[in-house]
């Protein structure tokens, strides 16, 4: 049997072992090729969001930019100290994308722009097209990267991404 027929199953490129290929649904290969390819993008560990420090913008929600090697998440705070909304970024090294809630404009789903085409410009990201959202991976990944979160912000965003499942 060729390599290419076989599912390799591993750890930090360890073989644990092999199946055949045509013994799994395609949906199932396929779920198991994107997940092996986003452990060997991101690395077979996986990090928590973090804060890194940013600068207020006069007149703008106080927020906050949390940051690993994988995803990003700002979150914007009303004037009460309420959560006013988040945009989860993932995918960030192949195609970057944006999910996006806020409690004046709803949900969005965007490419992100990321500005940097050419090597002597480094442009602003910017939202881009609006494409399909697969929101159950978002929802996995959200939830894998943001263990470290506090309890109430990480069920708001959770909370929010049922919504979106439950609207759509």
């Amino acid at each position: 049997m060729l390599l290419s027929q076989l599912l390799v199953a591993g750890v930090n490129g360890i073989i644990l072992r092999a199946h055949p290929i045509h013994h799994l649904g395609i949906d199932l290969y396929d779920a198991i090729l994107k997940r092996a390819n986003e452990l060997a993008t991101c690395g077979s560990q996986i990090l928590m969001l973090a804060d890194r420090p940013i600068q207020a913008i006069p007149g703008d929600l106080p927020r906050k930019w949390l940051v690993d090697d994988c995803v990003e998440l700002i979150v914007w705070f009303a004037e009460d100290g309420g959560t006013f909304g988040f945009q989860f970024h993932y995918d960030l090294k192949n195609a970057p994308k944006a999910f996006t809630f806020t409690k004046t404009a709803g949900f969005s789903h965007n490419l992100i722009d990321t500005g940097e085409d050419l090597p002597e410009e480094n442009s602003t990201p910017i939202l881009a097209e609006s494409v399909p959202v697969n929101i159950s991976e978002v929802e996995r990944l959200f939830r894998e990267h943001s263990e470290n979160l506090p309890e109430s912000l990480r069920a708001f965003v959770l909370d929010q991404m049922r919504e979106f499942k439950q609207d759509h």
